[in-house]
């Protein structure tokens, strides 16, 4: 019996050290740790400080320990019975001017068994920090807020903690929240409007990505997006003067790269904008038509395409489905048909272009590639 305590007693500190370290984000003694009858226990494990679980305790008696602490043997190992709660990151650092606001994720989850109903506090009200949601079950995200309206800018942090507890778990995990209010800078406005080449046609997105230098205090990115329509889009942000801003876009499935406005970045993926003083700039998206012909004259049919083909010429279909329509090739033409291609007319692995309706060669020749007819 004492061989076997041996030998049980480090194969199971060692699994909770590995356990407690992966979540692990300060340390703290142990001695702060009660066991389940509530006393203090001796020894120091590090890092359990993102871990609230029945207790933790070192006993050398591993058959005591699994008693202790929810364990029972099994297949020559140890299988944990009480949920643990892990909550990560264990600080959230906040940096504001005063009178905005921003959000931060907070994770919680069981790193245990069983079932775990946990709830948030604060440690002191105040009208800083809030949360949501307050309380659930198994893992989460709760979104936590500052507020800097009303604060005055100071070097020393606003401060509180948030407190993470579950239900019939002793232990409890800490939260570190910290918020450095920073005195408000000269601000100017960056305003992006997004066009369409084609009416109605095509769309995409420009955000904001990187501000250089770095702000000290947290701001929106500027995020903009278009889909269609009539009329352009204009969105704006302000970021601190003598600052660069840099701008991204992303076209949708139908759009090619868009071209920027000043200050002159042509079809760049990104565009960098000195604000010096308050800017404009714009992104117009060109719309992919859904086939062209070589000469590059764009058409939203296959049967428009063929009519507006030369004698001998190449159709250039993208990955879409056509809408009902027949395509009789009668006019003595020699067309190539080259279908499943991407905004950009460019060959993509496993992609079809569809025609729904028939397809009849009356006059002259046809030489097809990725064309499925239905």
């Amino acid at each position: 019996m004492k061989t076997s305590i041996l030998v049980k007693a480090p194969i199971l500190l060692a699994v909770l050290t590995l356990t407690a370290s992966a979540f692990a984000a300060y340390t703290q003694p142990a001695s702060t740790f009660g066991t389940a009858g509530g006393s203090s226990v001796s020894g120091n494990y590090s890092n359990v400080g993102t871990l609230g679980q029945p207790g933790i305790a070192g006993s050398s008696d591993s058959a005591s320990y699994s008693a202790e602490h929810g364990f029972y043997p099994l297949l020559g190992g140890l299988k944990l019975l009480y949920p643990i709660i892990s909550a990560t990151p264990g600080i959230l650092t906040f940096s504001l001017i005063p009178g905005t606001s921003y959000d931060l994720p907070l994770a919680i989850s069981n790193a245990g068994s069983s079932t775990l109903n946990w709830a948030i506090s604060k440690n002191v009200a105040d009208s800083i920090f809030t949360f949501t949601p307050a309380s659930g079950t198994g893992n989460n995200s709760v979104t936590v807020s500052a507020n800097a309206t009303g604060l005055a800018p100071s070097s020393i942090p606003y401060s509180n903690i948030l407190i993470v507890s579950g239900e019939g778990i002793s232990e409890t995990v800490l939260i570190q929240l910290d918020l450095t209010v920073s005195p408000a800078p000269v601000m100017y406005t960056l305003a992006v409007t997004l066009k369409l080449a084609t009416p109605d046609k095509g769309g995409g997105t420009v955000t904001s990505t990187s501000v250089t230098p770095q702000p000290v205090f947290t701001i929106p990115n500027l995020s903009c997006q278009r889909t269609g329509g009539l009329s352009d889009v204009t969105c704006s942000q302000d970021f601190p003067a003598g600052s660069t801003v840099t701008l991204s876009q992303t076209p949708d499935s139908n759009t090619q790269w868009a071209t920027w406005g000043a200050p002159g970045c042509g079809s760049n993926p990104s565009c960098q904008i000195a604000l010096n003083t308050p800017q404009g700039t714009d992104a117009t998206f060109p719309y992919a038509s859904m086939a062209r012909i070589s000469l590059g004259t764009g058409y939203e049919s296959l049967v428009a395409a063929y009519a507006g083909a030369a004698v001998s010429d190449t159709i250039l279909a993208r990955a879409v489905t056509f809408p009902l329509e027949d395509l009789v090739l009668n006019s003595g033409k020699e067309i190539t048909l080259m279908g499943g291609l991407d905004a950009y007319y460019a060959a993509q692995s496993g992609q079809y272009s569809t025609l729904s309706g028939n397809l009849t060669v009356g006059t002259g020749s046809l030489v097809v590639d990725k064309l499925i007819i239905k």
